[in-house]
């Protein structure tokens, strides 16, 4: 199942709607599924800002 589709129906959004508009999201998980939230709650309409450790970054990328 589409995870972006089942918080559309959570939130009682449509497709255009984007919930967390305005909202900023610090990301600092580095490890394989760390990314997944921080991309959907991009997807509902968040900024977010990834932050990596120097000097080689997030190696799992």
């Amino acid at each position: 199942m589409d995870y972006f589709k089942s918080l559309q129906s959570f939130f009682g959004t449509t497709a255009n709607s984007r919930p967390l508009e305005g909202i900023k999201v610090v990301e600092f998980s580095h490890y394989i599924l760390g990314p997944n939230v921080p991309r959907l709650l991009a997807q509902l309409g968040a900024e977010v800002v990834k932050v990596e450790p120097p000097p080689r970054g997030d190696r799992w990328k």
